[in-house]
């Protein structure tokens, strides 16, 4: 009852929000100035659902008025929100299956500007609007969940949790002694392929790894008859043969193991933050809901400026009187 219902052909011949012509010549694309993607989610549900009272739609106004009249602060709220990445969006696909740590890197990008663009918004606390008042109040940076995602998570994650290397070094005990192992073996093998050269004379010999054969010595079928007694035909292949050592296989099961025991403790973290993230759902809800609504108004207010809009005068008179 709040809204006026616009059918979809009404909302097509208005061209509100989609028009042959491009998103250009539409409605909401004379209007959208937002600066992130939940206050233009929000921008578009309000071209799509005018308000249809008089004291709703002058509430929206004293905003822009308030936000007109002080263009510093207009200018600085809209610059503090572009720093701001999809709470909304994270925050839902953390509750799903495909949130990724990704979504937690945003999250903590984004709190960690909450401070400085809730000490300028407080400024729009002693502005003549209902909307603008007390909105500083419900943005929540959530300075213990902030620090914690901070501590935990390399500064780029990958896309793909079990792909590992989504935790910062020293935040995990456990894992950074997993992580140790795997590195110590690894620095071994790439030892082993030199020292094996030395042993055999064999220039060309490299030591190999594919996710079906692990690791193995590859010689190339000129440099067969340097093959060591020790070595242990695995694979023949095209243009030679490819070995393993007992030793070599002994500490392929070390960094195998490691880097599985790994992967698998880091899933496990990642579990843990996105769990602590949870338990923060409605504060992170008010403050994307309370994000989208001053993006939305300091677009308007940005709008208003540039093309030197006025502000209509509204009443429940049958009149419409344009000047």
């Amino acid at each position: 009852s709040s809204y006026l219902i616009l059918d979809a052909s009404t909302q097509s011949h208005l061209e509100l929000v989609a028009s042959r012509s491009g998103r250009g010549m539409t409605l909401l694309g004379a209007l959208d100035r937002t600066a992130t993607p939940m206050g233009a989610r929000l921008l578009r549900e309000w071209v799509l659902h005018p308000l249809n009272t008089v004291e709703d739609i002058e509430a929206r106004q004293d905003a822009i008025a308030a936000l007109l009249e002080d263009a510093l602060l207009l200018g600085d709220l809209r610059s503090r929100l572009a720093e701001i990445r999809d709470i909304e969006r994270a925050t839902a696909r953390l509750g799903g299956p495909s949130g990724n740590a990704r979504d937690l890197a945003a999250l903590s990008q984004s709190l960690e500007r909450i401070p400085v663009l809730a000490a300028s918004l407080g400024v729009a606390d002693h502005l003549p609007s209902d909307l603008l008042s007390g909105m500083s109040a419900r943005l929540h940076s959530l300075p213990e969940l902030t620090t914690r995602l901070r501590s935990a998570l390399v500064d780029e994650p990958p896309a793909l949790v079990r792909e590992g290397g989504i935790i910062r070094p020293g935040f995990d005990s456990a894992l950074d002694e997993l992580r140790s192992a795997s590195h110590e073996g690894k620095s071994w093998i790439a030892t082993l392929q030199e020292k094996e050269i030395a042993r055999t004379g064999v220039k060309s010999l490299k030591v190999r790894y594919t996710s079906v054969f692990g690791y193995f010595i590859e010689i190339t079928n000129s440099n067969l008859s340097s093959v060591p007694d020790d070595y242990i035909r695995k694979q023949t292949t095209v243009n030679g043969e490819r070995f393993i050592t007992p030793e070599l296989k002994e500490v392929e099961g070390k960094i195998l193991g490691a880097d599985e025991r790994a992967r698998a403790r880091e899933i496990e973290l990642f579990a843990g933050l996105r769990a602590d993230v949870l338990a923060e759902l409605p504060k992170l809800q008010e403050t994307a809901n309370t994000l989208a609504a001053l993006d939305s108004l300091c677009s308007l207010a940005e709008t208003a400026r540039l093309h030197g809009y006025c502000r209509p005068e509204i009443d429940e008179a049958v009149v419409l009187h344009i000047e």
